[in-house]
């Protein structure tokens, strides 16, 4: 619809608006810098989501990023101020917070990974009761928007979301800026997409009967 069209572009203006940000961050004004050290500088907790794969009976499954030697981790969205609609999202490595992505693949899906310092792509699954892996990937593309689903080995799709600690649930979702397949590099990755947690619509369900990756 023209008014999730519309909320889209404006989540992929303040995309862009913070990527040059943080671009400039490190030049400072001379109005910052002339600031009194004594200024109190206000600090808001991060509010952290958890990040489940929904399976069709409503079950929730664990998602975890495995590192090169296959031990789990967490995967969370970072809530860092009173707007939730759009939120990051983060591995949770060995005290590191790393960024997760959609890299560039000439395979049908393409994959959901954490990337470290060093450039290494960390995979990223859903995990059933029975201990199954269900690959985290971006399944479809509409515009500035990638679809990211868990998929069981039978090819069933399911709902990847963020939960707060109050029960709110955002979608997962891959944002372009850039119409081309390769959004940016990263530590020597092709990215696709940047991976947020954002508030769900309900045009989601028919964007898996159009433009597939």
């Amino acid at each position: 619809s023209d008014v999730y069209k519309r909320q889209i572009c404006y989540n992929v203006f303040i995309l862009g608006f913070l990527v040059l940000v943080t671009a400039c961050k490190n030049e400072p004004s001379k109005a910052e810098t002339s600031k009194p050290e004594t200024e109190a500088i206000v600090k808001v907790e991060p509010t952290y989501w958890n990040v489940k794969a929904i399976a069709p009976d409503g079950q929730r499954l664990d998602i975890k990023v495995y590192n090169n030697e296959g031990k789990p981790f967490d995967i969370k969205a970072v809530q860092n101020a009173d707007q939730d609609s759009f939120l990051d999202v983060k591995a949770f490595i060995e005290g590191e917070q790393l960024p997760v992505k959609i890299t560039v693949s000439t395979k049908p899906f393409a994959p959901v990974v954490a990337i470290s310092k060093k450039g290494n792509t960390y995979s990223i699954s859903a995990i059933t009761q029975e201990g199954e892996k269900l690959e985290v990937v971006g399944v479809a593309r509409f515009d500035n928007v990638v679809v990211i689903k868990a998929v069981t080995k039978k090819g069933k799709f399911y709902d990847v979301k963020a939960i707060s600690p109050k029960e709110q649930l955002n979608t997962i979702k891959g944002i372009k800026i850039n119409i081309q397949d390769r959004e940016m590099s990263l530590k020597g990755n092709s990215i696709y997409a940047h991976v947020k947690a954002m508030h769900p619509s309900d045009n989601e369900a028919p964007f898996l009967s159009l433009i597939h990756i």
